[in-house]
């Protein structure tokens, strides 16, 4: 069965840059069997069949395309980052922040955030990204907008990879989805399917992707913006696209394929210190409620059935946040989990509270929430 990790009232910034509900998320996932380090050298949060590796590239999938409360927390992020470079036997790798902003008339979708969700109001990801930078850390963001909305941004093309041009990979055999080849600020050579370019043959075991979105409404399609959605921001949607594929008309029904076809999450952490109750994506704060929670899991499907029946709906009162009731998010859902477990993933086997396993850190109190 899978799990369903989540800690409430998750506390903030730490003084060594680490954000506290982080580090009691990953103490929980580590106490029920899943590490976050891998090492064999013994620790908390470490072992040998961990998810983060010394010399791994790491991916961070962040909901970059709105600001103010309607983007992931960035303290957390900026805590995500800290300890990954904290791993116990050395951090050797590589961390990329990557996402697809899409329409978004931006020239840098990492840091055109001037009011943020943070503590501060302000850290952006672009910050977080030079700071650790200027440690001497290898770390950098790639914008995956395609050349229809980014100056120099990339084309959707079916030729094989060259491993020198950025590119989207449109499959003519339709066996994928839509899926970014792309070459690092460091020089990695990344296809975001098969992984890293060896310069003979691809490394998949190296290339590990965080999910991270954050809980809120959406008012298309999918009801929620939660993990599945976040792929969003991985495809390359209809603009652009030489051949007309409607990813945007046909989400609900494609999300499976495009999770399962391109590159499933080693882990999604799913932000919901601040969740977006109506009028979503956009992320304005008078549509904001602090709920301090923070919900982690390898299983995309369950993280978003859990999320969005026991955290958004309580609070909206919508039924369209409600996986139960036969509505966009229940059908977006239950073709998530078919096609995944079609191409074998391990994800719940129904719609269900008990097709997964609920782990948390203490009783859930809505009383605790409280408007913006």
């Amino acid at each position: 069965m899978g799990k369903v990790f989540q800690v409430d009232e998750a506390r903030g910034v730490l003084s060594d840059g680490g954000f506290g509900g982080l580090d009691d998320l990953f103490s929980l996932m580590s106490s029920h069997g899943l590490h976050f380090y891998q090492s064999n050298s013994s620790g908390p949060i470490s072992g040998p069949d961990g998810i983060i590796g010394r010399q791994d590239v790491v991916l961070l999938k962040v909901n970059a395309q709105w600001d103010d409360r309607g983007m992931t927390n960035c303290d957390m992020v900026r805590g995500l980052v800290q300890r990954i470079v904290e791993h116990p036997d050395g951090f050797d790798g590589e961390i990329v922040f990557v996402d697809n902003v899409q329409f978004k008339a931006v020239s840098d979708c990492f840091g055109w955030q001037t009011r943020t969700n943070s503590e501060s109001r302000s850290l952006n990801y672009r910050d977080i990204i030079e700071d650790f930078s200027s440690q001497g850390y290898k770390i950098s963001g790639y914008d995956w907008r395609t050349s229809n909305w980014r100056t120099g941004g990339l084309d959707v093309v079916s030729d094989p990879d060259d491993h020198l041009t950025d590119t989207y990979y449109h499959d003519p055999d339709n066996s994928s989805e839509h899926y970014p080849r792309f070459t690092t600020e460091h020089g990695t050579r990344v296809n975001f399917r098969h992984g890293i370019w060896t310069g003979s043959e691809y490394d998949n075991s190296r290339l590990k992707l965080i999910n991270l979105p954050m809980l809120k409404d959406h008012q298309y399609k999918t009801m929620i913006t939660a993990c599945l959605k976040n792929y969003m921001g991985v495809i390359a949607p209809s603009y652009g696209d030489p051949w007309k594929i409607e990813y945007h008309d046909n989400f609900q029904y494609k999300v499976g394929k495009m999770v399962g076809g391109t590159r499933f999450p080693d882990l999604n952490i799913l932000d919901a210190t601040w969740v977006i109750t109506k009028d979503g994506p956009e992320g304005y704060a008078t549509n904001a409620v602090e709920v301090g929670t923070l919900i982690a899991g390898v299983d995309p499907v369950a993280v978003d059935y859990h999320a969005g029946k026991h955290v958004l709906f309580p609070l909206s009162s919508n039924n369209r946040h409600h996986p139960d009731n036969s509505n966009n998010l229940h059908t977006c859902l239950t073709s998530a989990l078919t096609d995944l477990r079609s191409a074998g993933y391990e994800v719940m086997p129904s719609l269900e509270d008990s097709s997964y396993a609920l782990l948390t850190n203490q009783t859930l109190d809505v009383g605790m929430w409280r408007l913006y």
